[in-house]
């Protein structure tokens, strides 16, 4: 049906939250995994949800997760890792229950459920080695992998890389998938770019094997800036966990950081306040963590270029 969570209103929003409330101790293997998938897909994320229900949550998950089967304990490591959590979120327990319900199943893994489970683990920041060395012995004895599969590993490779500085072989066998869709916001954002006279990547691709594609890049602020759509964002108004964390890993790979938001774009009447708002990307708005930049009413349409100088 393709609902979201906003589409309800707040009686039903409410009433379906105490439905899993009221039944989710007596949740089995599948309906727990269902459930996350479904209020992940509606948007919502591991925040949205109270203390008590999230105590319950992880508790169904550590008692049915030696039941999983493969797709169960893909999906599962997938979904926690798409609504927001870490794996230090989870305790000792359930650490070890789900490393060890991956471990009896990864043999039946097909090539999605590696691909899976290799970027959630990743992205979630396991600590295990052994387990990443498990999953990428397995992409080595597997030969075809989509190109939706292939973006996965070589997204989890670009992680792995940045947070522990590892890299495996397995990336020389892969190319990603570059095919990319230019909105009409992105192409006005670089037009007022270049009218600011400033020289602009468009996008750029960084990451292992070129993973990623960031919307622009300026060389001479090693400044990357997203610009996002509404979907980018939470039911919440906040930048989703999908648009977060791709925040997280451009400034792990070594680069200023920037967003601009379609509301705010769109606040703009003329050329003249884009640019000012592009010329006006001061050190104080540079490094911070996955927000949006709020344009000041004042800002100076006459503004110089800002032209920091950075140690790399």
């Amino acid at each position: 049906m393709g609902l979201q969570w906003i589409d309800f209103d707040k009686g039903l929003q409410t009433k379906l939250l105490h439905s899993i409330n009221r039944n989710v101790n007596q949740f089995n293997s599948q309906d727990i995994v269902n459930s996350l998938l479904a209020l992940d897909q509606m948007g919502l994320r591991w925040s949205n949800f109270d203390a008590d229900l999230q105590i319950k949550l992880f508790s169904a998950l550590s008692r049915n997760s030696m039941q999983f089967n493969p797709q169960e304990i893909s999906n599962s490591l997938l979904v926690l890792d798409q609504m927001g959590l870490r794996w230090h979120d989870f305790d000792n327990v359930l650490q070890s229950r789900l490393t060890s319900a991956l471990m009896i199943n990864e043999i039946q893994f097909n090539t999605r459920g590696i691909a899976n489970s290799l970027l959630a683990l990743s992205r979630l920041c396991i600590e295990r080695n052994d387990i990443i060395d498990l999953l990428i012995y397995r992409i080595k004895e597997m030969d075809s992998f989509s190109p939706i599969e292939v973006n996965q590993i070589l997204l989890a490779l670009t992680w792995i890389k940045a947070c522990n500085g590892k890299s495996y072989d397995i990336a020389d066998k892969f190319e990603p998938d570059e095919k990319i869709i230019d909105s009409t916001l992105h192409q006005d954002v670089s037009r007022i770019i270049d009218a600011c006279d400033m020289i602009l990547e468009k996008e750029k691709r960084v990451g292992v094997k070129g993973v990623i594609s960031v919307d622009c890049y300026i060389p001479s602020k090693n400044l990357v800036i997203e610009v996002h759509g509404p979907s980018h964002y939470s039911v919440d108004g906040s930048l989703n966990v999908r648009s977060e964390k791709q925040a997280e890993l451009i400034k792990k790979l070594g680069f200023q950081y920037q967003v601009i938001s379609y509301k705010d774009w769109n606040e703009l009447k003329d050329d003249t306040a884009k640019k000012a708002l592009i010329k006006n990307l001061m050190p104080s708005q540079l490094n911070v963590s996955a927000s949006v930049f709020r344009p000041s009413r004042n800002l100076d349409p006459n503004a110089i270029t800002f032209k920091p100088i950075y140690k790399i």
